[in-house]
């Protein structure tokens, strides 16, 4: 096997890797709304069981929960996909790539 076909092999392979790094990034991010909606609905009833509960409003709440899940959507935006690949699965990667750019196949002539 030649250098370019190891090279066009594993960016395929990579790129496949990073594909499903987005989607599983993806669907983190959709879990994260969905248990942000879910804790302000959760918290809504305990939040006027205190005595506080005129002094802290329901806007604050709203606010404090959409400020958190824009911070944790910046976070995992900014992060790379690939770290949402099992380490599994990524070390296998890396390995067999070093295995397979130490000793080539030889050719058939």
């Amino acid at each position: 096997m030649s250098v370019n076909d190891l090279e066009t092999k594993y960016i395929r392979i990579l790129q496949i890797l990073k594909k499903q790094g987005m989607k599983n990034k993806f669907l983190l991010l959709l879990l994260l709304v969905i248990a942000s909606v879910y804790a302000y609905y959760y918290l809504l009833p305990l939040h006027s069981e205190y005595p506080e509960h005129d002094e802290i409003s329901k806007k604050a709440i709203i606010w404090l929960a959409i400020e958190l899940t824009i911070f944790w959507i910046i976070i995992l935006l900014i992060s790379k996909s690939i770290t949402f690949i099992s380490s599994k699965r990524v070390r296998y990667f890396k390995a067999d790539f070093k295995q397979s750019v130490r000793m080539p196949k030889k050719r058939h002539t």
